[in-house]
């Protein structure tokens, strides 16, 4: 599991289990963190909800409640020789005032 905590424009993530300054929804579950709860999961970048493509987080920012992150994704044909990965951008163009939360929608 990765350990990325800033999403795709440099903001802090927020800790899974805290509720400021945005308060987590009710719907993700410690069995939905592959880390086993969302203590655990800390401010790490994770995908509770499987239907959405990529890893993402709540952020730090009151004005903005959660962002994508870029993670290294790894294939095993993608590993150079020094073993680095290739990176997977997933950047969201517009935020609207409707912007709903991950898989909520």
């Amino acid at each position: 599991m990765g350990q990325v905590s800033t999403t795709i424009n440099g903001i802090q993530c927020q800790n899974w289990s805290s509720t400021e300054p945005h308060n987590a929804s009710s719907a993700y579950t410690d069995n939905q963190f592959p880390d086993g709860s969302r203590a655990a999961a800390e401010n790490y970048c994770r995908n509770p909800d499987p239907s959405r493509t990529g890893v993402w987080c709540y952020t730090m920012d009151p004005v903005v409640r959660w962002e994508y992150c870029d993670v290294p994704y790894c294939l095993r044909k993608s590993v150079s020789a020094a073993g680095t990965c290739s990176s997977v951008f997933i950047i969201l163009l517009n935020y609207g005032p409707n912007l709903t939360e991950p898989g909520l929608f």
